[in-house]
This record gives C-alpha cells, sequence and structure tokens, in this order.
C-alpha cells in the first residue's frame, strides 16, 4: 500500500510552508495520475534513481487490477479516490478532457522504459473495447466519421 501522502495531485504550498501534512485527494482526475505516469518514469531516468518509477509502478498495477471492475468495465472513471485508490465511485467515462492525459501517456511510459510489459498493450486493447459499442456515426461528406463521446455508466 502507498503512503497517503503519495498521490498529492495538488501541492498547497502555503500549507506546506507552515509544516502542515497533505494527503492524497479523494476526488481526482485520472489524467492527473496519468502525468504522474510519465513523469516519474523520466524522472528516474534523468536521476538515476528507480525509486521514482518503483513508485509509480505500484500505482500502474492498481491501475492493471482494477480496469475490468469499473463500472464500464475496460476503462477508468473520470475521478477516483486516489487516497484510497479506488475506482468505483465515479460513473463519468471519457477519452476527452479530464482523463486524456490517462490514456495518452501510460503508451507513452512504455516507449520511455521499452519494456516487453503486456499491461500498457493490454490497457488499450481493452479501453478500445468497452468504447467501440458507445462510439455513434457522423456522415461528413462520403465518409462516416466515429466520434468518440463521454459516457454515464448507470451499472451497479
Amino acid at each position: 500500500m502507498l503512503p497517503a501522502w503519495f498521490l498529492i495531485t495538488t501541492y498547497i504550498l502555503h500549507r506546506a510552508a507552515k509544516g502542515e501534512l497533505q494527503h492524497a485527494p479523494s476526488n481526482a482526475l485520472s489524467a492527473d495520475i496519468g502525468s504522474l505516469s510519465l513523469e516519474f518514469t523520466r524522472l528516474t531516468q534523468l536521476s538515476g534513481d528507480p525509486k521514482y518509477y518503483d513508485a509509480i509502478q505500484r500505482i500502474m498495477n492498481a491501475f492493471e487490477q482494477s480496469q475490468n471492475t469499473t463500472r464500464l468495465p475496460g476503462m477508468w472513471p473520470v475521478s477516483l479516490n486516489a487516497h484510497d485508490l479506488d475506482f468505483t465511485n465515479d460513473r463519468q467515462f471519457t477519452l476527452g478532457a479530464m482523463a486524456d492525459s490517462l490514456y495518452e501517456y501510460f503508451p507513452k511510459v512504455r516507449l520511455l522504459v521499452i519494456c516487453s510489459h503486456h499491461t500498457l498493450t493490454d490497457y488499450h486493447s481493452n479501453t478500445f473495447s468497452s468504447m467501440a459499442g458507445t462510439n455513434r456515426p457522423e456522415k461528413c461528406t462520403k465518409r462516416v466519421w466515429l466520434w468518440p463521446k463521454s459516457i454515464c455508466s448507470t451499472g451497479p
């Protein structure tokens, strides 16, 4: 388990200056976590210290374990409880704003690490499988365009 302070997505400087302890939020954007994955991976490469990648890998493991247990299996919600790494509270799912960095940066992390770890490929396969039935065709001239959209899960 990660310490409660680890996933602080917004660091409040005046509180830190007073020595106040900060905690991971109970409502964080998944895009923020996606950004952390890329930043911490690159930080390990630049510093030569594996602790940053180790920490973010534990979070990515939590994402992997939860991907098919969310309200829309295969995707992660727009927001999550970063304090408890709980992915089940939000019903909103999208590839757009507030979640885009998550889906954009996970494959970039793979490219940075150049590993054969299957999970980053699985992330996208599962996500695209989930989104496949949710796109609506729109006609523009003679072509049919599929636009991803946001989804609100009504399931349990």
